[in-house]
């Protein structure tokens, strides 16, 4: 996760996904994994849904003027999403530096001290949000790597879900290869790590990406229905799709 993406159209997405699922009586809290990255100038393509307020802003009047002052203010950071209180009121945000360069041995042994933080952090919360840059590691790729600032690691998933909490991770496909397929082989994946089937909602504006969700059986009815009515009954339903098992 980079400051400068902050408000871009994938943005919008996530935050209207989590000001949909992640609301009372679930707590909500979101793990930014934000990395110290030689700054770069934002792409503008990434904010042209702010000039079609016709398509974009129904979906959620709120949100959209909040981001959109943001982007106008030329001073994006998550910092001021934040103090935009655009998330449920009590959500809590981890936004510790996580480790980026290194040697590998010394990268591992933050990212751990680094994870333990965060979980500790997010204890009191129902559902978590993941928020890597690119999302679920791909298999080979160790917690030591130079490039693993950018993923979740599978082994650093069991935690939350130990202990009875819900997940959200972000997750960018390929457009190389087949999303469906894709899609299908993460769900795999993460099966093995929980009992309770995963599912995801996909974004189709800005690039292929979804949310793969990984709710506790207390919580699987709830999500469930919340994502139904993204998809279906709200001015969302255009722009995600649900993908199950």
């Amino acid at each position: 996760m980079q400051h400068r993406f902050s408000g871009d159209i994938g943005d919008y997405g996530k935050y209207g996904l989590l000001r949909v699922l992640g609301t009372p009586p679930l707590t909500l809290a979101i793990i930014w994994y934000l990395v110290d990255l030689p700054k770069a100038p934002p792409s503008a393509r990434t904010t042209r849904y702010l000039s079609n307020p016709a398509w974009f802003r129904p979906c959620d009047p709120p949100l959209f003027d909040a981001l959109n002052r943001l982007v106008g203010n030329s001073d994006r950071s998550i910092h001021h999403i934040q103090s935009a209180e655009i998330l449920p009121p009590g959500t809590i945000y981890y936004q510790q530096y996580l480790p980026s360069s290194g040697r590998s041995s010394l990268l591992k042994e933050r990212r751990v001290a680094w994870l333990e933080d965060a979980l500790a952090t997010t204890a009191p919360c129902d559902l978590v949000f993941l928020d890597p840059d690119n999302g679920i590691a791909p298999s080979g790729l160790t917690q030591g790597s130079r490039k693993g600032y950018a993923y979740v690691f599978p082994k650093e998933i069991p935690p939350f879900l130990a202990r009875g909490q819900s997940l959200i991770i972000y997750h960018h496909l390929s457009r190389r290869w087949n999303a469906a397929s894709q899609i299908s082989l993460l769900f795999k994946r993460l099966s093995d790590l929980t009992d309770s089937p995963p599912f995801a909602l996909r974004f189709h504006r800005g690039g292929s990406r979804i949310f793969i969700i990984l709710p506790s059986v207390a919580h699987r009815s709830l999500l469930e229905n919340r994502a139904e009515h993204l998809v279906h009954r709200s001015p969302w339903a255009e722009h995600f799709t649900l993908v199950r098992e």
